[in-house]
């Protein structure tokens, strides 16, 4: 398989689970919303506009970090002439799922105070 096939499955990858997390986030916000008001609650009083449309630029930013030093990580590997599509996977989802823990554990010390 060329690198450009796989850089074209990583990248429609990745499309395809932001979409997915987005998706899934509004559609908990959204069932969220219709339990409040089914309960007689008025949402606008809990909700403002600025938590309703709240996106978490710093774990955004955070997991494209870890994905530029997983894409770093490689190019030094194949500057040492170690090459392997299994190696290169390897570092890509253990930079990528190492931000993403940074990232929830980042979230949660913000939302305590």
């Amino acid at each position: 398989m060329g690198p450009i096939v796989l850089l074209s499955v990583v990248i429609i990858t990745f499309i395809v689970c932001i979409f997915l997390v987005w998706y899934f986030q509004h559609r908990a916000k959204t069932k969220e919303r219709i339990v409040l008001l089914e309960k007689g609650v008025d949402v606008e009083k809990i909700f403002t506009k600025e938590q309703l449309s709240q996106f978490s630029w710093l774990k955004a930013g955070i997991v494209a970090i870890g994905l530029g030093v997983a894409f770093g990580f490689h190019a030094i590997l194949q500057k040492l002439s170690i090459h392997g599509e299994q190696l290169y996977l390897f570092v890509l989802f253990v930079c990528v799922g190492v931000s993403l823990i940074i990232a929830h554990y980042v979230g949660k010390e913000k939302n305590k105070e």
